[in-house]
């Protein structure tokens, strides 16, 4: 499976590659899910009252897409998230390789995926609120997790 280049190898923390992991088999308990498998649920999105499902959440939102767009923009790609198919296609396509662009690429998916989730959790169990949801919080987790390698970091210091 294709999708599985963004996984391994990835410099992300274990809980975002498990979360994305998840994602890619189609395995999180999205509200569609929930209630394909006869759960009680409203079926809606957390951030935009649309009906919530894998696609919708990580891709779709009108609240996430931004999240997207500046993650991407701050690693040097101008690109708007669309279908999830067609996204995780473009991320493998745009990971390939060795470059630090790319490795930084894969940890951003992982982190984006997983802070989307986190976030949607915590409105769901605990009150939390959709403006938990800060691009510059995925960036400093980013940020913590090169900032051991050395040519990662230089690469994010001159370019980012």
């Amino acid at each position: 499976v294709e999708w599985r280049k963004i996984i391994i190898g990835n410099h992300a923390r274990p809980r975002a590659i498990f979360t994305l992991w998840l994602a890619c088999n189609k395995r999180l308990l999205t509200k569609e899910r929930m209630i394909r498998l006869g759960m009680p649920t409203d079926g809606l999105c957390v951030f935009c009252k649309m009906a919530e499902t894998c696609q919708h959440l990580f891709f779709s939102c009108c609240e996430i897409k931004p999240v997207w767009e500046k993650i991407l923009r701050w690693i040097g790609y101008v690109h708007t998230p669309t279908m999830w198919d067609d996204e995780l296609g473009w991320i493998v396509e745009n990971t390939k390789g060795k470059g630090c662009k790319r490795i930084l690429m894969r940890l951003a998916v992982a982190e984006t995926v997983y802070r989307v989730w986190f976030v949607r959790n915590r409105i769901i169990f605990q009150g939390g609120r959709k403006e938990e949801l800060h691009w510059e919080t995925i960036k400093n987790v980013i940020l913590r997790r090169v900032e051991n390698n050395r040519k990662l970091m230089m690469y994010c210091n001159r370019n980012l």
